[in-house]
């Protein structure tokens, strides 16, 4: 499955400094369905404080396990300022949690790939078909849909650059492959490649980086911190002849 989309913008990853940066951010880390269970928990908790309903309560960032907690927080958010109402907790994000996580939503798509040869060679098949159950739980919006406070942010990595692929309502992409708009992208998608590092995340998920159509990134790893700083221009210097197809 591969969305159209533009092509992406480059930017830089600027960052507001440690002494004009305001509000409350939250966290979720990665580990399936623990992970997601025991963050509905945590927030639950921060509910109940009145923590996030808080006007400083400005973004919630996720991987993994803790983007399914993320996701139906967001579709949560949206669906009550959609309906003009409060958003319930128990009924509008603990009850879904609980019916996403109480089935096996993986083992099914691993079992088609590898046990039916003809989807050995498919690459994103398995992704695919992820992005099909999450359709499911979470539906087909846009990431644009999302709500504009809190901000949820869903992040995963692209080997092909070594930087930290983002998704949100404004903007989908890194600081080194660029960013594209967020219309072309939907929630399942961004929650489909939360979990993992993957070299073709980016075309996986349709992301087109702002290079000729003959070169790709090469496969760049690496090999020290500071050379995931590289500016844009350099990793397109390393760019390889490659099939456009």
């Amino acid at each position: 499955m591969a969305l159209d989309a533009d092509f992406p913008t480059p930017d830089s990853e600027d960052e507001a400094p440690p002494s004009r940066r305001r509000g409350i951010a939250l966290c979720l880390s990665g580990g399936g369905f623990r992970a997601t269970l025991f963050h509905l928990g945590a927030i639950q908790r921060l509910f109940e404080l009145g923590i996030a309903t808080s006007p400083d309560f400005d973004t919630v960032a996720s991987v993994s396990g803790g983007s399914l907690t993320c996701a139906q927080w967001a579709i949560a958010e949206a669906q009550a300022k959609t309906e003009n109402r409060n958003l319930d907790f128990t009924r509008d994000i603990a009850r879904p949690l609980q019916a996403l996580t109480s089935r096996d939503i993986r083992t099914g798509a691993m079992a088609q790939k590898f046990l039916l040869p003809w989807n050995w060679f498919r690459g994103a098949f398995a992704t695919n078909a992820m992005i099909t159950k999450f359709e499911t739980a979470f539906g087909k919006g846009t990431l644009n849909l999302l709500p504009d406070h809190p901000r949820f942010v869903f992040c995963a990595t692209d080997m092909a650059f070594g930087a930290s692929f983002i998704f949100d309502r404004d903007r989908v992409g890194s600081y080194l492959a660029g960013y594209a708009p967020p219309e072309g992208f939907t929630l399942a998608q961004a929650v489909a490649a939360s979990p993992g590092e993957s070299r073709g995340l980016a075309r996986t998920v349709g992301f087109r980086p702002r290079l000729p159509p003959a070169l790709r990134p090469d496969a760049h790893r690496p090999r020290h911190r500071t050379s995931q700083r590289r500016p844009r221009a350099r990793c397109q210097r390393r760019c390889a002849k490659t099939d456009p197809q």
